[in-house]
This record gives C-alpha cells, sequence and structure tokens, in this order.
C-alpha cells in the first residue's frame, strides 16, 4: 500500500461517524463536504426533509438494526439485516422526520468538527 493509500484509508475512516436515530438502529455516515453541510443546513431550516434526505443518502456507508421486521412489521418481515439502500432510507425517513433532524444534525455536527480541524492544522 503507497503512503497516499494508507492517508486515504485513516482519513476515510476518520471520517465515519455513528448516528443513534432509534432504539436499537443506529446509521454510519461520512462526513459531508463543506458545501453539501450547506444544503443539509438549509433543508433542515426550511423543514424540507427531502431535501435533507437527498444530501444525506450518498453519505449512508452502513446501518445496523434494519432488518425485513423493523420495516415492514414483525408478523411480515423476517429477522435478517437489510443491506444498506439509500431508496430505503428515503421511505424510512418520509415517515420518521425525527430521524433526517437527527442524521442532518449530527452530518452539520461532523462537517464543523472537520472544518475546525483543518483550521486549527493550517494554523487559522
Amino acid at each position: 500500500m503507497s503512503t497516499a493509500d494508507a492517508l486515504l484509508a485513516q482519513l476515510q475512516a476518520q471520517r465515519l461517524h455513528w448516528v443513534d436515530v432509534a432504539a436499537g438502529v443506529r446509521m454510519r455516515l461520512d462526513t459531508p463536504s463543506q458545501f453539501r453541510a450547506v444544503r443539509i443546513a438549509m433543508g433542515l431550516r426550511s423543514r424540507d426533509g427531502d431535501a435533507v434526505v437527498a444530501e444525506l443518502v450518498p453519505l449512508l456507508r452502513e446501518w445496523e438494526g434494519i432488518t425485513g421486521a423493523y420495516v415492514l412489521g414483525p408478523a411480515v418481515g423476517s429477522s435478517d439485516a437489510v443491506p444498506v439502500d439509500g431508496r430505503l432510507l428515503s421511505i424510512l425517513c418520509a415517515d420518521r422526520p425525527e430521524w433526517v433532524v437527527k442524521l442532518g444534525t449530527a452530518a452539520l455536527d461532523q462537517a464543523a468538527a472537520a472544518r475546525a480541524q483543518i483550521e486549527t492544522a493550517s494554523g487559522n
């Protein structure tokens, strides 16, 4: 592995963070770019959940607690984990606006922390 590859792997790992959205459900997001963070903030401010989710979908890397039973109910769905899917996230968030707020706020917090780290490293 080259030095650049090793640094990239470390940087990508540092940018990931878990967000607890409900009892037994958490999602791992990448830190948004500063540009994407602005769009998330605008969506949260204007209460445009669809816009926020559209910005969050590309950041979603994994989740825990999402099963067929969680999505469809225990009488219909299985207890098997469901693979991460942006379309499913969109539908789940449409019915759970509190998830949009939790995920969006956490993404903004991470973007702010990343920006602060950059400014500290550059001496600003």
